[in-house]
């Protein structure tokens, strides 16, 4: 048989195209009307081809491109004898890949029972029952099994005839044997699944390797031409198919080849093919094992006569940058040494290393941007941006190009499993079916457009169930038995139908804490009392729940499974008209689906569980294509490393290349026979990720950039960056930049470089923004940002940076400037304790939030707390909280109801007890063994703290009888004071301007014409006192201290009571005493502060944690000379020692910019010492009482 095999081999992926279309064209000149095949590795090469074939041609018709497997059992269809060949089903095709694993599930099953069990022992080891790992390894066997036929025919072979592959005997290859043999029979036993399963409706199922040994002759008088495209590597399988083929077929095979031997030598370098060949370049001799292996196969399987070579040679060009030198060196061309010495790192290869995948992708946004604006010649569909894991970029991908919306881009290699929003629906609705009815997981699903338009909700509505949801705290569970199941708590609370009960017995009985009916606490809150709304609500969620208990447990059989399932989709899982394109992977989905039946014709009972439908799904669903935009058309090509392979790109990104994460790890599976001995042609997952990344340097035209994570910023640590970034920096120093020269500093190394956690951090706005030319990925285009970084950075800039920024950024400072004088004019004014509070505490940013008419609310100054997604806090038990809560309740009882402390504490007790419980059925608190740790740690919080009850009656001695305390809020309304909460606000003339005061106060005792402020603290006494008595110690504790003098001012504006005031601070071991005396100097300094802040149009930095840590500058404020040059020489003093210190603070605790304070501009005021003053001298109003004496 004379061989019809031609090799077309060239190092250039452009050469080698432009070849292929010339000899399509040459041999199609013969007779156009004949279809001609192109067999190509993937679908991007086949998209790429096709639109260089129609630049070629003006159009690309009457060309038929097919993938490898496909085309191949095109080819040997063609050429058989066999009449019933249209009624195969091979079963390496993804639409039968269902019935090649129902088959090995159904072997395992049969041999388990049979006198063979014994054989398959560690199979069944593995499974332990599990039905997940059934499934799982029905998949793997699935996947190994076709990798055999096709890299170890061998041991096909030897299990045909009843023998094991390896001498080792090893039990899993035994396993394997028995199962396989089982699905496909032996030479001895034909009763084998294949023949007991093939019917009418599918055909006879075989393999491809089955079905190549099938057909006999493959001779062809008039032989027809197949081209082979861009395969980098051909196993010796498929190989095989083409040497049988080539009777009937010319194989016209164009691929890359980078070995020198060809370069030098040609067609008779395949004399030189074996392990040893000859290579002077290093990468290629590290990073071209695939290939070279892959000659060797050739060369094996062809000799070394009956196949023609041709090697296209590259037109010559002298290069001009980094980039184009490389890539010169590494095809071996020739190269002007006077050029190559003139060659410096430049812009065409960078390197770089971020602190985080995002921060890395946000630079490679903004370099596309740089680039775009630099080459007016670019087109976007030049540029190409590849990583090594979609699963882990595709977040941050979307999230930067989407939100900034400057670049159009495709993002291919996806699949429905990941990109598809009713995809996304059903597989949460399996998780949930299979899952603990998680919070999460059903505000998930609830949250899926196609699930809202089936049910005829809208989003608003959806927020409002999950805000309920959430204040029930609603964690996980349907019922209490099904809570038992995975706590050891069998308790309702938590759980949907309890929370459901309590919502319908709030429409009866209101949302009253105090109020319960067997048990059950009523929920009720403005939404859920709209009977319409909370119908729909528990409605629609019961019968979500319904529907998900009946598939969650028990079997059914698969024509069940499909009827469920279609039911589902209609009812919940609608496309909307917005998403009409996921109309497509519906349909696929309901194909799926629609095959379920197949489960009963393998599998004897109605044993199909959830967990074989959920897993045939989402592997299915995973294997839908999906993609955003079209393909090398749609803007900036976005895509997996391993699809692209040679495609040219004018502008390359690669990104992921950390020590590893690229190359990617081989499989070291046990279950993997081909580990236990390495053949040629084995190639590794971390050898052809190399091979695949050498491709692709060679594939970049102008510009390449590589980028890595050097920081796992969680654990603080450094990281690495991937070997072939690693080898590739050497071999430039080496090789390029001349490592001698290197060494005695003529020559700088190859520099990598490192991009900041914050892409408006200083170093990234200023040095490499603008004046390096080594590398564009530090541009930034967010104006607001860059603005922003510019404000706060531009004093401790030098004045050559100032210029260069005063040039850059003058328009962008023109726009955003914010008139900062005037503030937003309304004709009255809201103004709250806490606000005045606020501008106490820092007033330039509260001055700044006056201006721009920021609600004082967003900014308040209690911290908020998240709360997690399951029940391991303490919510309102807080235990600081609750001591803090019944220490007032002691005082109560003691001081006002005579109680002795022994009942007092039984009192205490019992409350504590009865509201842990009402809590717990509420969902406030854990419950089980978790809730009583909780509950002893704050008894014995408690005991320790309410112990020692001297200081309880030392304010008894000091209450004159018939004083009223108010436990819980005091509010100030028209002169009147009410114990409860209400906001109805006091209106105050301040001239030009209505002010309206609100504020509130707790605990409080009134005897006599004295106020008397109630606070319990876990802090000892030295946060009030110092050394010396009755010397505020630096204003710590300055938050107390001015509440207390706000609300007191307030209160007596309110009244237009003279009352004097007396604050008892409980701390852990004495009580501290502060009194004010002279109510008239409070009211002046409230009547002072209220008028700063709406008058005054400065912005001061003056923050007072900085005054209150600065013990030696608060200690200088009140001196005051009464010789005026003394006192403005001890102001300038102070001024210069605030600046100075400010700066120190701002560098060392100021850890977060204020962007109020940014836009302001803020600074320290030159007479900051009388301003303070002025705001902090109430303070030696208060006298301090140190330890309370017996």
């Amino acid at each position: 048989m004379i061989v019809s095999i031609q090799f077309y081999l060239s190092n250039n992926i452009k050469t080698l195209k432009d070849q292929c279309i010339e000899t399509l064209l040459t041999d199609k000149s013969h007779d156009p009307f004949i279809e001609q095949t192109i067999i190509v590795p993937n679908i991007n090469v086949k998209k790429w081809l096709q639109l260089e074939i129609a630049k070629s041609c003006g159009v690309s018709t009457n060309v038929n491109l097919n993938y490898l497997e496909k085309g191949l059992v095109t080819l040997l269809k063609e050429v058989s004898q066999n009449t019933n060949i249209a009624y195969y089903s091979f079963l390496g095709d993804n639409d039968r890949k269902l019935d090649f694993q129902l088959l090995i599930l159904t072997a395992i099953n049969k041999l388990k029972d049979s006198e063979k069990s014994g054989d398959i022992q560690s199979i069944l080891d593995y499974i332990n029952g599990s039905n997940k790992r059934f499934w799982q390894i029905a998949e793997k066997l699935t996947f190994y099994f076709r990798e055999y036929e096709y890299q170890r025919p061998g041991m096909i072979d030897a299990w045909f005839n009843d023998s094991l592959y390896f001498t080792s005997g090893k039990k899993i290859e035994t396993a394997q044997k028995t199962i396989y043999a089982k699905v496909f029979g032996t030479a001895k036993d034909s009763d084998c699944l294949i023949n007991e399963y093939s019917k009418a409706e599918h055909g006879v199922y075989t393999t491809l390797p089955g079905f190549a040994k099938s057909v006999d002759s493959c001779e062809r008088d008039e032989k027809k031409t197949v081209y082979l495209f861009g395969l980098s590597q051909i196993s010796q399988f498929h190989f095989n198919i083409l040497l049988k083929l080539s009777g009937a077929y010319n194989f016209k095979i164009f691929q890359q080849n980078y070995l020198e031997i060809f370069k030098k030598y040609k067609e008779n370098a395949w004399n030189m093919v074996d392990e040893n060949s000859e290579e002077s370049n290093p990468l290629i001799k590290e990073w071209c094992k695939p290939s070279m292996e892959n000659l060797q196969i050739f060369k094996k399987s062809l000799g070394v006569t009956d196949f023609t070579t041709q090697y296209f040679e590259n037109e010559s060009e002298n290069p001009s940058t980094l980039l184009a030198l490389l890539k010169t060196k590494l095809r071996h061309e020739q190269i002007d040494h006077k050029i190559e010495n003139e060659i410096k790192q430049d812009k065409s290869l960078q390197i770089f290393g971020a602190p985080s995948q995002r921060r890395e992708i946000e630079c490679i946004h903004n370099s596309i941007i740089e680039n775009m604006r630099k080459d007016k010649t670019l087109q976007l569909t030049d540029i190409a941006v590849l990583v090594p894991n979609m699963d882990t970029y595709r977040i941050h991908i979307k999230s930067i190009f989407n939100n900034e919306q400057l670049i159009p881009y495709n993002l291919s290699d996806t699949n429905a499993g990941n990109e598809s929003i009713f995809a996304d629906g059903l597989i949460r609705a399996l998780d949930i079916a299979s899952g603990n009815f998680t919070r999460p997981d059903i505000t998930g699903f609830l949250l899926n457009p196609c699930v809202m338009y089936s049910l005829g909700i809208t989003r608003e509505t959806v927020d409002e169930w999950i805000i309920i949801f959430d204040t029930m705290n609603i964690f996980y569970s349907y019922n209490e038995n099904d809570k038992s199941e995975i706590s050891h708590s069998k308790t309702p609370w938590y759980t949907w139908e309890y929370a459901f009960q309590r919502l319908r017995l709030g429409r009866i009985m209101g949302n009253s804490p105090d109020k319960s009916f067997h048990d059950i606490y009523p929920y009720c809150d403005i939404a859920s009392g709209d009977s319409d709304f909370l119908d729909t609500m528990i409605d629609t969620m019961e019968s979500l729940f319904a529907f998900f208990n009946q598939i969650r447990k028990g079997t059914l059989t698969g024509v069940q499974w499909k009827e469920k399932l279609m039911f589902f989709i209609d009812s919940y899982l609608k496309i909307p008209d917005f998403i009409k394109e996921e109309e497509s992977v519906r349909d696929s989905a309901m194909e799926l689906i629609s095959g379920l039946h197949k489960f009963d014709d393998f599998m004897e009972s109605d044993d199909v569980n959830l967990i074989f439908i959920s897993s045939f799904i989402k592997n299915n669903l995973s294997e839908i294509p999906a993609s955003k935009g079209k393909y090398l058309s749609d803007g900036v090509t976005i895509s997996l490393l391993s699809p692209m392979k040679p495609i040219p790109f004018k502008v390359v990104y690669i990104a992921g290349l950390g020590e590893g994460l690229f190359p990617g790890r081989s499989d070291r599976s046990t279950l993997d026979l081909r580990n236990e001995k390495k053949e040629v042609g084995d190639i590794t997952k971390t050898e052809s990720d190399i091979y695949l990344f050498f491709e692709l340097l060679l594939a970049a035209e102008s510009k390449l950039y590589l980028s890595f994570v050097e920081k796992d910023i969680e654990k603080d640590k450094g990281l690495y960056p991937s070997t072939v970034i690693v080898q590739l920096v050497e071999y430039i120093n080496t090789h390029i930049l001349n490592k001698k020269e290197i060494k005695t500093k003529s020559v700088e190394p190859f520099e990598i470089f490192h991009v900041p956690l914050i892409e408006e951090s200083l170093q990234n706005c200023i040095t490499h923004n603008i004046i390096n030319d080594k590398t564009d990925i530090f541009r930034m285009f967010n104006d607001k940002k860059r603005l922003a970084r510019f404000l706060y950075s531009y004093n401790y800039l030098s004045n050559q940076e100032k210029e260069i920024v005063d040039a850059r950024y003058n328009e962008v400072v023109k726009e955003y400037t914010i008139n900062t004088c005037t503030p937003k004019q309304s004709p009255e004014l809201f103004l709250s304790d806490r606000v005045l509070f606020q501008y106490l505490e820092d007033p330039s940013s509260a001055r700044m939030r006056y201006v721009l008419g920021i609600s004082s609310e967003q900014y308040g100054i209690e911290d908020l707390s998240i709360k997690e997604d399951e029940p391991f806090y303490n919510g309102e038990y807080d235990v600081s909280n609750i001591v803090e809560k019944m220490y007032i309740q002691k005082i109560e009882s003691m001081v006002i109801d005579n109680k002795t402390s022994e009942q007092s504490d039984i009192l205490i007790n019992q409350m504590v007890d009865a509201d842990f419980e009402s809590q717990m059925k509420r969902g406030f608190k854990p419950d089980g063994e978790y809730a009583t740790i909780v509950l002893d740690s704050i008894k014995k919080a408690l005991s320790d703290r309410l112990s020692d009850v001297k200081p309880i009656e030392q304010l008894k001695k000091n209450m004159i009888p018939g004083n009223v305390f108010y436990s819980k809020e005091l509010d100030f309304i028209n002169g009147r004071i009410v114990p409860f909460i209400r906001y109805n606000p006091l209106s105050i003339e301040t001239g030009d301007r209505q002010l309206s005061l609100t504020g509130k106060a707790k605990t409080v005792f009134f005897n006599g014409s004295k106020m008397t402020f109630i606070k319990v603290k876990q802090k000892d006494s030295s946060d009030f006192i110092s050394d010396t008595k009755g010397d505020f110690k630096g204003i710590a504790n300055y938050r107390d201290v001015f509440t207390i003098l706000i609300s007191y001012a307030m209160f007596l504006k309110a009244s237009g009571e003279k009352y004097s005031c007396t604050c008892w601070f409980f701390c852990t071991d004495k009580p501290v005493v502060i009194e004010i005396d002279d109510f008239q100097k409070v009211i002046s300094w409230f009547d002072n502060l209220v008028d700063d802040y709406i008058h005054d149009t400065d912005f001061d930095d003056m923050p007072l944690k900085f005054i209150k840590g600065n013990t030696q500058l608060y200690s200088r404020l009140f001196v005051n000379p009464e010789d005026e040059e003394q006192r403005s020489k001890v102001d300038i003093d102070f001024y210069r020692q605030f600046c100075e210190d400010l700066e120190e603070y701002c560098d060392n605790d100021r850890n977060e910019i204020n962007e109020l304070n940014t836009l302001s501009n803020a600074c320290v005021p030159e007479n900051v010492r009388e301003k303070l003053l002025k705001r902090l001298s109430i303070l030696q109003e208060i006298t301090i009482g140190g330890e309370i004496n017996e």
